[in-house]
Formats: C-alpha cells, structure tokens, sequence
C-alpha cells in the first residue's frame, strides 16, 4: 500500500535518504547504510518525539545547571564568611600571642640548656609568658604549658618561638 511517489535526498548520514510516502501511514524514512543498500526503517513520528524529548532534556538541563550556579555562588559566599570568621579567629589568636605567651615548643631532655642537678640555673630561667622569643623559658601551666612535663629534671622547659 506504499504510494510509487518517492524523494531521494543527500543527507550527511553516509548515504541517500529516501522518503516513502504512505497515504495511510506517516511517512517513513530509510537511511541507506552504504554499497550494500541495507536500510534502517523508522517512522518520522518516532524521530519528532524523540526530538521533543531531547529539547525537553536539554531544558531540564539548563534548569539544572542554573541551580547548580545558584548553589555554587550560594557556597561561595558562605566560603567568604567563612574565611572573614577564620581570619577573625586568627586575629584574636595573633593578640593572645602579642600579650607575652607567644608560641612554646616543649624541648627534648637530650636539649635540657644546664644539668639535671644545676637548680640555680633552672630557678633562674625565666617564665614563658615574661621570656623574649628565641630564648629557653620554664613552664608552670601558663601559655598553654604543661606543669608536669619534667623533660629536665624536674623543670617543664621550653624554647619560646614567637612572642615577647
């Protein structure tokens, strides 16, 4: 019942497209593949619906992707007042080390400054939070030292890194 009325077309499918034209039925489209002339039938209806949704898709898409914009410059900011927050924490932490604490490392015992026994030299040692940076001090829970260390002998000594 396909009507002899025919239309070939050059297409960029690799070969000739002919339209068949059926009174009865929608026109059918066969993509020839090539020399040996198989074709692949398929209904112009199929290829229309399969457009709308795809333009459909691309739609939502689209819809997504501003969401997904909307969300990222939604993170940045909340990026940017984190950061305001961190150098605000760091600016607090900058003041506490300019009142004198500084930052502290405890030393090993094998870098103990005088000998276990040499009391008058570790009695002598300033405390952390009055010592300069660079300089060995002696903790007793100030400045975020810890009272029982004992790394040498029974003093809790330091080197101050930062500070004054």
């Amino acid at each position: 019942s396909i009507r002899d009325e025919r239309r070939t077309l050059q297409g960029n499918v690799g070969g000739s497209v002919r339209m068949l034209l059926d009174p009865e039925q929608e026109p059918i489209l066969a993509y020839s593949l090539g020399e040996d002339e198989e074709a692949t039938l398929a209904y112009v209806s199929t290829h229309s619906n399969a457009i709308e949704s795809n333009t459909s898709a691309a739609s939502a898409a689209s819809t997504a992707a501003g969401t997904a914009q909307s969300m990222a410059s939604t993170a940045n900011s909340a990026a940017g007042t984190a950061q305001t927050a961190a150098d605000a924490a760091q600016a607090a932490v900058d003041a506490l080390d300019s009142s004198g604490c500084g930052t502290n490392h405890a030393i090993q015992a094998s870098a103990c400054p005088f000998a276990a026994g040499d009391t008058a030299a570790y009695d002598a040692m300033p405390n952390c939070s009055d010592a300069q940076a660079g300089s060995f001090c002696e903790g007793d829970g100030e400045c975020a030292t810890v009272n029982s260390l004992d790394n040498c002998g029974n003093y809790d000594i330091y080197l101050k890194v930062s500070g004054s």
